[in-house]
């Protein structure tokens, strides 16, 4: 066992996130990587600089931006050189951010766009790989419309096992995708929205 997951903590099961702000923080490309990379062990600044390609400086001003929005937080210590270095860990094994209310204006309408881009290149990635025949924004608009819907729903079913500390990314993947199942068979109005973006998904350009 590696020093760092000796130093590691017991990390929550879920942490439902639903701070505008706070999830800008988390979903930057940086952050999402930094984090990504907690999921797997406990890391120090040099080591998630080394990993990712990025000098030290940089790396450990987003640290303090996750750690200060509850993302990360230092378990540990190790010395290099006789240096010591803070070890991060993950305050949870799993973060669903979901924005809550409306009175959010343009910080609310960024997040929307945003998330319709990563959709566009989600998309383009499922055209190349055979999976789909067309790529558009109403295709990627409605997608993310969709997503929207669905991890507001999950975030609300996942209230109950928020504190479960076995729960892992494959049980939370494994629920998310029975309860888009379960929500397509019930849900008359879901239904409609996911073969409308199936239909255009499998049109022909």
């Amino acid at each position: 066992m590696s020093p760092e997951a000796d130093e590691k903590s017991e990390m929550d099961g879920i942490k439902i996130v639903r701070d505008i702000d706070v999830i800008k923080i988390g979903i930057e490309e940086t952050r999402m990587k930094i984090l990504a990379l907690l999921r797997l062990n406990s890391l120090t600044v040099s080591q998630i600089a080394d990993t990712l390609g990025k000098d030290q400086s940089t790396i450990y001003r987003h640290i303090e931006k996750l750690e200060k929005n509850g993302y990360v937080y230092p378990s540990g210590e190790r010395k290099t050189h006789h240096i010591p270095e803070k070890i991060y860990s993950r305050t949870a094994k799993v973060f669903i951010l979901v924005p809550e209310g409306g009175e959010f204006g343009d910080r609310k309408k960024i997040m929307k766009d945003q998330s319709i881009e990563k959709k566009l290149c989600l998309l383009d990635m499922l055209k190349k790989m055979g999976l789909i025949k067309n790529v558009s924004r109403e295709g990627a608009v409605k997608l993310s419309e969709i997503f929207a819907e669905l991890e507001k729903d999950n975030a609300e079913h996942m209230e109950a096992i928020k504190d479960e500390k076995d729960i892992g990314l494959y049980t939370v993947w494994t629920i998310e995708s029975i309860n888009l199942l379960l929500k397509y068979r019930r849900d008359e109005g879901f239904r409609k929205k996911m073969e409308e973006l199936l239909s255009l998904l499998e049109a022909e350009q």
